[in-house]
Parts: structure tokens; sequence; C-alpha cells
């Protein structure tokens, strides 16, 4: 079972990747296709300061496992990622509190628990909803 979830999750971080670098998805047998889409959603959420990519890997019962929010600054990630990883790497992200929310609502709504050392250099604190802590990567991109 944990195998499956780690394969998940690596899964997440690829698609959030390939958005990134704007990759197109990777082909799948046409059969598939229906199987595919239910295990992953992605969904475009607008901010004030532009739009950012969010990306929730199901669990084979159909309940979400993880959410990834994706902006050009940074990420907004659930619990079941590991923010000392992200933090050794220097990227900006936050970590969740709500484990794993149910919607991309939900997740935009949740209070920011942890958080990394370049996400603190951009004013975002712990408490602050996700959306306000993703407006904020945004600004910044906005200023390069």
């Amino acid at each position: 079972m944990q195998s499956s979830k780690l394969i998940l999750i690596i899964t997440c971080f690829f698609m959030a990747l390939m958005i990134t670098l704007q990759c197109p998805a990777p082909c799948h047998a046409e059969d598939d296709t229906a199987n595919l889409s239910r295990l992953y959603e992605t969904t475009r959420i607008e901010l004030r300061n532009g739009a950012a990519c969010g990306i929730k890997i199901m669990e084979t019962n159909e309940e979400p496992l993880a959410f990834v929010i994706k902006c050009p600054q940074g990420f907004a990630l659930c619990g079941s990622f590991n923010i000392q990883a992200m933090e050794k790497r220097k990227v900006t992200a936050v970590i969740f509190q709500n484990f794993t929310p149910k919607t991309f609502d939900a997740a935009l709504s949740a209070p920011v628990a942890d958080l990394t050392t370049p996400a603190k250099a951009l004013g975002i604190t712990r408490g602050m909803r996700v959306r306000d802590a993703l407006e904020k990567m945004m600004a910044d991109e906005k200023k390069n």
C-alpha cells in the first residue's frame, strides 16, 4: 500500500513539472483513458495576480490522496508531502493544514501549517490561507 502511495506522489510531482515546463501529458493507450482520468484531476486556479495549476491525485477508491497547487514561484502542498525535502532543495513551498482536503476550494481555504525559508522571505506566514500564500508567490513573480 505504501509503494502505491509513493508512486502516486511521484506522479503528482512529475505532472507538476510537466505543467511547469509546458510539456504535453504522457501518452496512454486509448482504452486506458477512462481509468486514468479517475486517478488524477487538474484544474486552472485563477488568482488576482495570475493563474496556478491544481493537481489532485486520487486513491483507487476515488478519495483524494494528494494535492499540489503549482504557480510559477512555488508550490502549495497537502500534508502528504515532506516540507524538509522542499527546504533542503530551497523550493518555495507551503504545506496546508487540512491533510488531504476533498476539493480545491477547501485546499485554497486551508491555513498554512508549515513553509520553507524561501516562502517566509516572500512574507508568507503560518496560519495564512493557502490562497493568500499563492497570491504572494504570484506577486513576487510579477516583480521579476
